[in-house]
């Protein structure tokens, strides 16, 4: 019994990646071999695969006879391909959630994110919907690469003014939109924004002659909220600021 224990055992220690000592005693006591075996198996999920030392192992065990059997397979380069497959989708996904162009969400990203958050104990929040004024003029005048150049400068402005926690969108076009978590009081929220505008402006000081401005309007938004009624909070608002 102990020899076929003991040449059991050689090719899976090397697996195991056990130290001299650790491999002494768990080839010369059977009891040893079997606790260890248990003992690592207890954390396998439900393909019996364990995380042991940086490797992905398969362990099974069997009662042959009365003999206690062990057996320990090396998955990690299987496993390891599975996890990048998995992230490569996860970027992809993700990817998918947002524009390409100013790198903020698009809208299907935005209003995913933005009931996730209404759902995660946030009842209400604030929804500013940005339109840039005379953006048409842009691009008549400019062009399309220049437009785009106006899209990219504006969305700066907006990571660069607004928290961590705001979620940030592209509708489409010249239209943005950002979510602020909670309800905000309007002395509040007008004096921030009044902060954005004047980085706008700022920002957009090239392009003047063209009458560049944006356009913000304010909607409430509360938790289980509708498709419908999302799509009615963008489209009106309670109050909205202007600047040119």
């Amino acid at each position: 019994e102990q020899k076929d224990i003991i040449a059991l055992q050689e090719y899976e220690l090397e697996i195991l990646g056990l130290d001299q000592q650790e491999k002494e005693k768990i080839l010369n006591s059977s009891r040893d071999f079997k606790q260890f075996i248990n003992s690592i198996s207890r954390d396998k999920n439900e393909s019996n695969i364990i995380v042991y030392q940086n490797k992905h192992l398969e362990v099974y065990t069997y009662d042959v006879e009365g003999d206690y059997v062990g057996v320990v397979v090396d998955r990690t380069k299987e496993e390891n391909e599975k996890i990048d497959l998995l992230h490569s989708l996860e970027r992809e996904q993700e990817k998918s959630l947002h524009d390409a162009l100013t790198g903020v969400r698009n809208r299907e990203g935005f209003e995913k994110e933005v009931k996730r958050l209404l759902g995660n104990n946030n009842e209400e929040g604030t929804l500013l919907i940005c339109d840039l004024d005379n953006f048409k003029g842009i691009n008549d005048s400019l062009g399309h690469p220049e437009g785009d150049k106006v899209l990219k400068i504006f969305s700066s402005c907006i990571k660069r003014q607004f928290r961590r926690s705001d979620i940030l969108g592209r509708l489409g076009g010249d239209e943005f939109v950002v979510f602020m978590p909670n309800k905000i009081e309007t002395t509040a929220l007008k004096e921030k924004l009044d902060v954005v505008m004047a980085d706008v402006n700022c920002a957009f000081g090239d392009y003047c002659e063209y009458g560049i401005g944006v356009s913000i309007g304010v909607s409430m938004v509360r938790s289980g909220i509708t498709n419908y009624q999302f799509t009615s909070a963008i489209t009106t608002s309670n109050f909205s600021f202007s600047a040119v």
